[in-house]
């Protein structure tokens, strides 16, 4: 159920709720073809947070697949192959998030989580080191998550980087608490609801830009309209039953 959104007595200025790492903190590869194809990917997304990279993992899984196995395992291996390159792409966003979030100049950043280390038992809590940056505790009771969402003027969502097509749950979850969540136009947005250009930044100047806006008490009645009409959006075109229902649609068109 949609809950109404906060308009006024922020407790936060703009939340950031997730796992991320310092840019600096970044694996290398030994093999130098994997390494470029990494940096690759990220200089595409750098420049355009709703850059698509599926042409750069496909076109490299082919290139991969022609000297691989024999010529009629090429396709199995091209698509086992791009799995796995999606897989070290993910292993990436940690840092690909934190790149973002040290560039961003949107003011006061507090962030709920940060290092997952905690998650596998590893002492170690790696920070961004810039000012006005603060960090909390991850949370996991569901009531005070839904709190964080609602009671910060603006959310941030972070993709990551192994989805060109997705609006993650995280989006859903801080609109229907009643916050304001800011994400890449991926396509699935524009699919979602017809405000998704209010709430999207391609670059980092997007996002300075969308979070300045909303910050602005004049337009805290907007912000508030914007909110309820994403819920309604969310409501009329996501959620389980609809899921389930394109599922079975999908299996009953195979005969």
């Amino acid at each position: 159920e949609p809950s109404d959104p906060c308009e006024n007595f922020f407790d936060y200025n703009v939340s950031f709720v997730g796992h991320v790492v310092p840019s600096s903190y970044r694996s290398l590869f030994d093999e130098k073809r994997i390494q470029d194809f990494i940096d690759g990917a990220l200089k595409i997304k750098c420049g355009d947070f709703a850059a698509s990279l599926h042409d750069h993992v496909d076109c490299f899984s082919k290139s991969a697949a022609e000297i691989l196995g024999d010529k009629e395992d090429r396709e199995i291996i091209r698509i086992a192959y791009s799995q796995w390159l999606r897989t070290q792409l993910k292993n990436q966003s940690l840092q690909f998030r934190g790149w973002l979030l040290e560039h961003a100049d949107i003011g006061q950043l507090t962030i709920f989580g940060g290092d997952p280390a905690y998650l596998h038992g590893v002492d170690r809590d790696i920070k961004i080191d810039r000012p006005g940056i603060f960090y909390s505790p991850a949370t996991h009771d569901l009531q005070k998550t839904k709190e964080i969402f609602r009671q910060s003027r603006i959310n941030i969502n972070i993709t990551s980087l192994q989805f060109d097509h997705a609006v993650v749950n995280r989006f859903h979850d801080v609109t229907m608490s009643g916050g304001l969540c800011l994400t890449e136009p991926l396509p699935g947005l524009s699919e979602l609801t017809s405000a998704y250009d209010d709430i999207s930044f391609r670059t980092i100047s997007d996002l300075e830009d969308r979070v300045k806006y909303f910050s602005r008490p004049e337009n805290l009645r907007q912000r508030t309209a914007l909110i309820k009409m994403l819920q309604k959006d969310i409501n009329q075109k996501s959620g389980y039953p609809m899921i389930l229902k394109f599922i079975l649609s999908a299996i009953k068109s195979l005969g």
